[in-house]
């Protein structure tokens, strides 16, 4: 199970509801975020869409560094 959250009113916040299984996706309480039209930021470390073109760019440099 993933972590699953909801924007506060203003969508300057994600307030936590469910803690997932995984420890890297664990989160619990409340966590500061801005997002641009390609990514969301969550206390500072940046998230993409797998299927936006940056992240098929960051899976695609991923899977060829790694495939190696």
């Amino acid at each position: 199970m993933t972590s699953t959250g909801e924007f506060n009113k203003d969508q300057s916040q994600i307030i936590w509801t469910v803690a997932g299984d995984d420890s890297r996706n664990k989160r619990t309480g409340s966590e500061s975020i801005s997002t641009s039209e390609t990514s969301i930021s969550i206390s500072g470390s940046a998230y993409v869409r797998d299927n936006s073109d940056a992240g098929k760019a960051l899976l695609d440099g991923f899977k060829t560094k790694c495939g190696k």
